[in-house]
């Protein structure tokens, strides 16, 4: 992901962002899973913190 607006689905990962200094643009919800989401401005900040969320993820599985 380089730049635009990414559609989150996985709440935890979202939750670890807002910990981390990550502000959300919107959320909602899809119209036929009924799934929530939060949406999300990508830039430098959000790409580097996905990377370190994923890769401590992955090291815990």
């Amino acid at each position: 992901m380089s730049k635009g607006i990414y559609y989150n689905y996985d709440l935890d990962e979202c939750n670890w962002l807002f910990k981390h200094g990550i502000k959300p643009i919107g959320c909602g919800k899809h119209e036929k899973t009924g799934n929530t989401f939060i949406i999300f401005l990508i830039n430098k900040k959000y790409n580097e913190l996905d990377q370190q969320y994923k890769e401590e993820r992955n090291n815990t599985k």
